[in-house]
């Protein structure tokens, strides 16, 4: 294995770690502000990965090493940023969507037709 790959895997690990810890948050809160999702990847991953190396400096033919856990809290970290921006942009073309949803009904309701472009009652009435 090339010297420091080890610190990759554990990024990488930790990122998707990271990244369902912020998803969790994200939708048990409900659109939270950006730093809270981030925030508690970053301490339930720097815990993980304490823990982790704790264990492991008890193991026999496993070391302990501060750099690992240095790369688990930064991967975590990396991948909670990835997930809220994600999910930012997507809340954020949610609402582009159901604005121009609104605008199209308020447009058919002023002009007589339902949601679906079809004529209300009243134009059906009013055409007989």
């Amino acid at each position: 294995m090339l010297a420091g790959s080890d610190k990759v895997i554990h990024a990488f690990e930790y990122g998707g770690l990271g990244a369902l810890f912020a998803r969790a948050v994200w939708h048990h809160v409900g659109a939270p502000p950006a730093w809270l999702p981030v925030v508690s990847a970053l301490s339930f991953c720097a815990g993980a990965g304490a823990l982790d190396e704790w264990v492991q400096s008890y193991a026999v033919l496993r070391t302990s090493d501060l750099r690992d856990l240095a790369a688990d809290v930064v991967g975590g970290t990396i991948g909670a940023l990835l997930y809220v921006a994600a999910a930012r942009a997507a809340s954020a073309r949610r609402t582009r969507v159901a604005a121009r949803g609104v605008e199209s009904r308020e447009a058919a309701v002023a002009s007589g037709a339902d949601e679906i472009g079809v004529a209300s009652d009243s134009q059906i009435r009013s055409r007989e």
